[in-house]
């Protein structure tokens, strides 16, 4: 029994010599080093980091003690993969100094492609639960997108987990390619693809995720203090277009990692945000902003686009644009306290024989879930006419969301075959004596001065417009209708209202019929419906407004101009100003 414990122990302390020697010579896969500060003196010692990515070096701080120009070669990104093994993991502090690097790859010509399931382009490519700071970078990128996932950002490609980025400023261009892919392509492992859609153009590969400082970031994240004064040129060749598009002054994507759930609290923090570069976007699906192509799950605050220099925005899409000068998409989230300004934004369709969908807004393409206060917009949209679109000073649509607070200017011009510009004031719409034209309708009257498109639990208050549109507030409003089927009792109804976040005053219930239904359950139709407050403070101009102008002609086509919110609205030419004022006050 002795002799048993005795080689027990020699055991152990085997073991522990052995971890103990693991942890010192960095042989060890999940050991952490003691926190430790590397000084950045030169290049070498900045491509060294290399070595030094993953979780081992998640407590080190690197100090960057001198500007580096990385522009004699093109720049290969660090950190090898997103997996915290690979990923750079660290703190990196520039200390206020500078960091200039090019990456110019040209497209390949020959027809063997290798075909990676991603590809990532920047300073660093992967960065896990990492800390960027105090950092100033030029950039000049140029790559072709070759891989079925492409990630592309001036300061980081693909950011993920508990991340921060403070104090940070990029500026410089960004542009990617896409080669002609008609023909058959030989991958390297022999197979052959053959192209989508033969000779014709406009055909569809890969997805990109491109930011003026980050291409994809998820996790619990947070921007503080960060602009962007890039030009991002996302380009096509005459037959092939990138597929699914997200693409930001700041960000292409922000999210946190589980996206499931509806009306839950924001968990990322994203404050004093600034884009004053360009964006110029070609894709079948384009979802684009000036701060981000998509915001999920976010508290944003003390955001500036175009506001010095006004930026200049064009999105061509094939299949479906939304596009904000905050956000093309903000889901779940919070804004307060935005400035956005833009001389003109181009949105047009690159497809002869598809319908393309577009939602556009001075804010934000679409709002779902979400919440918009204290907001200036001066935003001019010119479009092709034949386009279908949704569009507002604030909003293209607003779905399930409230804007409380704020004021839009611009306007809509539509773009006559002629190549024509009219201001959508002078363009001249099809009336006649029993209806309006519904197809000149459907393309071009389906926008306000606020909202393009108003559905579902929506509160709207403390508004006013300037911008230039068919209708003066709101193109169009509807309820969200929405089918559940629950157990039989009050109790079981009012539980699931409470988990789904919304209002029950703003629900019409109806007890309904299914034969889905088991006898102790119950189906309910719900209509959620938009709420105009009885003491709100909107207003508009009805030079503005082209349903105005041309009231004679609607009510002789039997529409109705005065229903709901225009019934309390006001017509105030002084109001405007004053609220404008009092936001601009709690902006500054």
């Amino acid at each position: 029994m002795k002799k048993t414990l005795t080689l027990i122990v020699i055991l152990l302390i085997a073991c522990l010599v052995s971890i103990f020697v693991s942890a010192c010579d960095g042989s060890g896969e999940g050991e952490i080093f003691p926190p430790a500060t590397y000084e950045i003196n030169s290049e070498e010692d900045f491509r060294a980091i290399r070595e030094k990515t993953g979780i081992k070096y998640s407590l080190a701080t690197f100090l960057l003690k001198t500007d580096l120009d990385l522009s004699s070669s093109n720049w290969d990104g660090i950190g090898a993969s997103p997996n915290v093994s690979d990923a750079f993991t660290g703190i990196f502090d520039g200390d206020g100094h500078s960091i200039t690097y090019t990456t110019q790859i040209d497209p390949p010509t020959e027809t063997v492609l290798d075909i990676n399931e991603r590809q990532s382009f920047g300073l660093f490519t992967y960065a896990n639960n990492a800390t960027f700071k105090n950092l100033n970078i030029f950039v000049n990128l140029k790559t072709p997108c070759e891989a079925e996932n492409i990630y592309v950002g001036g300061l980081c490609a693909y950011l993920s987990g508990d991340s921060s980025i403070e104090d940070v400023n990029v500026t410089g261009n960004i542009e990617t390619t896409i080669r002609d892919l008609r023909q058959d392509i030989v991958l390297s492992d022999g197979s052959i693809v053959k192209p989508a859609m033969g000779g014709q153009e406009n055909n569809k590969y890969y997805d990109l995720c491109l930011g003026g400082v980050v291409g994809y970031s998820k996790g619990d994240l947070s921007y503080s203090n960060v602009m962007s004064s890039v030009d991002i040129n996302i380009g096509r060749n005459k037959y092939c277009i990138l597929n699914n598009l997200n693409v930001g002054g700041i960000a292409g994507i922000i999210r946190p990692v589980d996206i499931s759930y509806n009306n839950s609290s924001p968990r990322i923090n994203l404050t004093n945000l600034t884009f004053e570069g360009s964006i110029l976007a070609y894709g079948g699906n384009v979802y684009s902003g000036g701060i981000a192509g998509l915001i999920n799950h976010s508290n944003v605050s003390n955001v500036f686009v175009g506001n010095s220099t006004p930026s200049d925005f064009s999105g061509n899409a094939y299949g479906r644009l939304s596009f904000g000068l905050v956000s093309g998409v903000m889901e779940n989230s919070h804004l307060e306290k935005a400035r956005v300004i833009a001389d003109t934004v181009f949105a047009g369709s690159i497809s002869t024989s598809k319908k393309v969908s577009f939602n556009l807004g001075g804010v934000a393409g679409m709002l779902k879930n979400s919440v918009i206060s204290l907001c200036i917009s001066d935003i001019s949209f010119e479009l092709r006419n034949g386009t279908y679109f949704y569009a507002g000073g604030i909003a293209g649509v607003c779905y399930d969301s409230d804007i409380v607070g704020a004021v839009s200017e611009g306007g809509i011009s539509i773009v006559s075959s002629g190549q024509t510009v009219l201001n959508i004031r002078d363009y001249d719409f099809k009336y006649n004596m029993v209806a309006i034209d519904l197809a000149d309708y459907s393309r071009n009257a389906k926008n306000g001065g606020i909202v393009g498109r108003v559905e579902g639990q929506c509160q709207i208050a403390d508004l006013s417009s300037e911008f230039q549109s068919y209708q003066p507030l709101f193109g169009e409003t509807a309820n969200r209708l929405e089918i559940v089927i629950l157990k039989k009792g009050d109790t079981f109804l009012d539980e699931w209202i409470e988990e789904s976040g919304y209002d029950r005053n703003l629900m019409i219930i109806t007890e309904t019929f299914s034969k889905d239904a088991a006898e102790d359950e119950q189906q309910y139709t719900i209509n959620h419906f938009y709420e105009v407050e009885d003491n709100l403070k909107l207003t508009f101009r009805e030079i503005n407004a082209k349903v105005c102008i041309d009231r004679a002609e609607w009510q002789l086509a039997g529409r109705n101009l005065e229903n709901g919110e225009l019934g309390k609205a006001q017509v105030d030419l002084t109001a405007h100003d004053a609220l404008k004022l009092s936001i601009e006050t709690e902006i500054d």
